[in-house]
């Protein structure tokens, strides 16, 4: 997610080993750029664009706890991100903290508010915590900014439909768009199947 501008002084060693960070990133080296990050955050504790990139690395590679204590020193840092918001909620979210998901989601959704991800996992985590009218709220907001062409924000709407706001025929529509958009999924003919019996109301 696109962000506001944020500007440093940054200490040279600290810029060197980020500049060296994203060339190692460049050419598929993700280690060697995590620990030039790191390096560059030792250096300099507040350097919001390497915690920011560090957050997003270790989201890469699922290791949420990492993300989410280099998200929380950026949002700390430079509050008006976007991007460290929406991913401190995505780490929190597969932590399983809910709530602080929401909290967060919300934030990154104030900030960037016609971004369609940051939209989807508010409502992903809106679903996880009950909260079913908000979170359709969220995921149509998230499908209309992607113009219908976000095979994720639909099966998460039928998903919900589906489970929580018990609406088969809807939860049928949706099925339908993500197939219009992901027709080569290797379950299509099943979910073809089940979209039969949704409009059935078996």
């Amino acid at each position: 997610a696109a962000g506001v501008v944020f500007a440093q002084e940054i200490p040279t060693d600290a810029k060197k080993a980020f500049d060296s960070a994203v060339t190692e990133f460049e050419a598929k080296r993700d280690d060697a750029g995590i620990a030039l990050l790191e390096t560059a955050v030792r250096i300099y504790p507040d350097y919001y664009y390497a915690l920011d990139r560090l957050g997003s690395e270790y989201l890469k590679k699922q290791s949420y706890a990492d993300a989410q204590k280099y998200f929380e020193r950026s949002v700390a840092i430079n509050p008006k991100s976007s991007n460290s918001w929406y991913g401190l909620a995505f780490a929190l979210f597969s932590a399983g903290q809910t709530d602080r998901s929401i909290e967060a989601g919300k934030k990154a959704a104030t900030l960037a508010p016609e971004n369609t991800d940051i939209n989807l996992m508010l409502g992903i985590a809106l679903r996880r915590g009950r909260q079913y009218t908000d979170a359709e709220k969220a995921m149509l907001k998230a499908k209309k900014l992607s113009n219908g062409l976000s095979a994720d924000t639909s099966w998460n709407l039928a998903l919900l439909y589906a489970y929580n706001l018990r609406n088969q025929r809807l939860a049928a529509d949706e099925l339908e768009n993500f197939l219009k958009v992901r027709p080569d999924h290797p379950d299509a003919e099943r979910l073809k199947r089940l979209i039969r019996q949704f409009r059935l109301g078996v």
